[in-house]
This record gives structure tokens, C-alpha cells and sequence, in this order.
């Protein structure tokens, strides 16, 4: 009878030790996911103009930076300034943009990091891009507020390859082509979209794409055309790729990036007897930039 209490004593222990280890597991895991990405992913530092130290254009891109960091909490994830109106010559515009699906604390953890890296990447430059894994920061003495840019397109891929690569990208394509539709009709708050879609019965496609919210709906299609153009040349049958522009940007996985609360469910996976891409794929990237960098891994 003492035996049976003391293995009921030792069962009842174990059972609690269990539950409060998963507990814990799932505690972990939720955090982690919920931490802002600060990683760097790329930066834009063109030498056609520089800034000379302690001068006034120098001045107020550092006032610029801050301001765009005080203001990271904008509901959007959208904001744009100007700092030195009054004297065309030192006039800095800037914006930062964080990614659709990130929380206001997340945006301000990522522009505050961005605000205070983009300076050691682009210490001359009197325009620049940064771009970090949840957010973008850019600034120029040009104003481009409204104005779709469509330089730089930097592609940055996975270097996995898939299975069935043809297959992969007419799904790619035409996943592509759904949430490219979907950021371009976000309206002005967001311009924003993801889309998930099965490859096969264990892998699934992930898609985002995502615009500078001034940006009208055709300025928006533009930019995301450019980029998702870039998929068949420079990431081909590739398990991961981005493309980054200052105005817009795609990114697609076979592992779920984003946050995916009130995302639709994937679509099923289309039957391919052939396994055989049609001819039309490559025409659903749209046209072709004529910009071309070195790929490296997301």
C-alpha cells in the first residue's frame, strides 16, 4: 500500500512536471516569435552626392533620423517628413515603412535600430535606403513622396533549391500575381498582402508583397511588377527570395514568415500530369527590369 502512494506521489509529480515544462515550451516559443527581427538585410548608399561633415544638410538628416524614430509608432507603419523646407539646398525628405503585419512596438523597435544603423552604412550619402528583416528606412535631398521609385531592385534568394521547379513557379507566379492584387487594393492605410498556397501535401508557399502606402494603386502595381519580374531570372526554382525596392517589396518562403493572424488558408495544391510549366508562365511576372545585383541569401 506505501508503495502504490509513494508511485501515485511520484506519477502526480511527474504529471505536473510535465505539464509546467510544456508550459514553458509554449511561453518560449510564442516570445521568440513575437521578438522584432532587427536583422540587417541590405542597404542602398549611391556616391553621386555626398555630405561634407558638420554641415547643415548633415545637421538635419540627423533630425530627420530622429524625428522618423519618435514617430515609429504610427498606425499605419508609414511615416514621411521633412526637415529644412525653408532652404532648398539642406532640405532632407525621409520615410521609414515596417512590414504590414508588424505591432507598433515591433515598428519602433525596427526604426529605432534602422535610424541609428543606417548612418554607419551610408555615412556620405546624401540619399540612402536600409532595409531591415521587419522594416525600411530611406532619405534624399529629392522629395518622393508620390513617386514610385523603380531603382534599385536588389533580388536576394534562398540558395535551397525545390522539387519540380517548373511546377513551383507557375504556382509562384500565379500566387504572386493574387497578392500582388491584394497590396495593390489596400488602400491608403495599407498597401499590404500575403497569400499562402500548398506546393504539395507537406509544403506550403508563402507570399507577401508590400507597398509604401502613398503610393497610388497603379504606382503600386507598377514597383510590384518590377519586382516580381526579377523571380524567373534571378531566383529560378529557388525555395526563398526577396526583391527590395524603396517603394516596394515581395518576399516568398516554404516556411511561414509572417504573422498569420486573419490570413486566409492556402489554397489546394493543382494537379500537374504533365510536369510541365506553360509557356505563359514567365509572362506572369510582367516586365523585365533592366537592374541586376548580386543574389545573396534571405
Amino acid at each position: 500500500m506505501i508503495h502504490q502512494k509513494q508511485m501515485l506521489h511520484h506519477f502526480k509529480f511527474s504529471t505536473t512536471a510535465y505539464v509546467f515544462f510544456c508550459f514553458t515550451l509554449i511561453i518560449t516559443i510564442i516570445t521568440t516569435q513575437a521578438a522584432t527581427d532587427l536583422s540587417y538585410i541590405q542597404s542602398y548608399c549611391p556616391n553621386t552626392n555626398t555630405i561634407s561633415p558638420n554641415t547643415t544638410y548633415q545637421t538635419n538628416l540627423n533630425k530627420l533620423l530622429s524625428i522618423l524614430s519618435s514617430n515609429s509608432t504610427n498606425k499605419n507603419g508609414f511615416y514621411y517628413t521633412t526637415v529644412g523646407a525653408n532652404n532648398p539646398e539642406n532640405t532632407v525628405y525621409g520615410a521609414f515603412l515596417c512590414r504590414g503585419d508588424r505591432t507598433q512596438k515591433e515598428c519602433k523597435d525596427c526604426v529605432s535600430s534602422a535610424s541609428k544603423e543606417i548612418p554607419q552604412k551610408c555615412p556620405k550619402a546624401k540619399e540612402s535606403v536600409i532595409w531591415l528583416a521587419e522594416c525600411m528606412i530611406r532619405y534624399s535631398n529629392v522629395s518622393f513622396f508620390n513617386v514610385a521609385a523603380e531603382v534599385p531592385v536588389l533580388p536576394l534568394m534562398n540558395t535551397g533549391a525545390v522539387m519540380e521547379q517548373n511546377r513551383f513557379m507557375q504556382l509562384l507566379a500565379d500566387t504572386m500575381n493574387a497578392v500582388t492584387v491584394e497590396a495593390v487594393n489596400g488602400g491608403g492605410d495599407k498597401k499590404f498582402g500575403t497569400k499562402a498556397a500548398n506546393f504539395s501535401s507537406f509544403q506550403t508557399l508563402y507570399t507577401l508583397a508590400q507597398c509604401t502606402p502613398d503610393l497610388s494603386n497603379s504606382g503600386c502595381e507598377k514597383c510590384l511588377k518590377i519586382a516580381t519580374n526579377q523571380l524567373p531570372s534571378c531566383c529560378n526554382g529557388q525555395q526563398g527570395a526577396r526583391v527590395l525596392i524603396p517603394s516596394c517589396n515581395i518576399r516568398y518562403e516554404l516556411y511561414p514568415f509572417y504573422h498569420e493572424l486573419n490570413v486566409p488558408a492556402p489554397d489546394e495544391p493543382r494537379p500537374n500530369p504533365q510536369g510541365t510549366v506553360n509557356s505563359d508562365t514567365i509572362l506572369h511576372f510582367y516586365i523585365r527590369s533592366n537592374s541586376s545585383f548580386t543574389a545573396a541569401e534571405t
